[in-house]
């Protein structure tokens, strides 16, 4: 999961483009960039600015409208050369919180006390 802040501008998000077989893809451009806010339907980002960096790696930029809910959004990125990824992201989530959460659950369905 990457992290994000609340209601910050100007945050990116690193993404990485492979085809069907696994290749990287480079040069892409104006792809279809699409987020999600806990699960709401998929919608275009505020800001959304691709850049690319090189071999296959890229950046979505985000602003704060992107990132006004605290909780997870999800980062779809589609290109008509068949590439696609999605980034699962934290809006203002503290790691060691998120470790927490984790533990408790598997207690929950464990039943062991660890």
């Amino acid at each position: 999961m990457f992290p994000l802040n609340a209601n910050k501008d100007s945050q990116k998000v690193p993404v990485t483009m492979v085809n069907a077989g696994g290749a990287l893809m480079t040069g892409l451009l104006n792809p279809t960039i699409e987020i999600t806010k806990n699960g709401a339907l998929y919608a275009a980002p505020d800001l959304g600015t691709w850049t690319e960096i090189g071999y296959g790696d890229y950046t979505v930029t985000l602003d704060v409208t992107d990132t006004n809910t605290i909780g997870w959004l999800m980062l779809r990125v589609k290109h008509a050369s068949s590439a696609e990824t999605k980034v699962l992201c934290t809006v203002g989530i503290d790691p060691s919180e998120m470790v927490g959460i984790s533990t408790r659950t598997r207690r929950t369905f464990t039943g062991r006390d660890r």
